[in-house]
């Protein structure tokens, strides 16, 4: 089980963020954290990757999408009441 200070992958969250601001402080614009990538290696750079969507953008998709499907389904029901 992770603490609450790691992601699921085994990201340290401290860690991930340390090295993420470092990153930006020596002038990489783009980097990034990637998700699907090597604990040991969490930051690269997003363009050189090809990471071209966020993580929030997903998140928030799924949710919008979640949200709209749960309405439909509660109409439908009250329909067929």
């Amino acid at each position: 089980m992770h603490s609450h200070d790691e992601f699921s992958r085994g990201f340290q969250a401290t860690d991930v963020i340390s090295k993420l601001y470092a990153a930006h402080q020596e002038g990489g614009a783009t980097a990034g954290f990637d998700v699907e990538g090597d604990a040991s290696a969490p930051v690269r750079d997003a363009v050189e990757a090809n990471i071209v969507d966020l993580y929030l953008t997903k998140h928030w998709a799924l949710k919008f999408a979640t949200a709209a499907a749960n309405t439909i389904l509660k109409v439908d029901q009250v329909g067929d009441n």
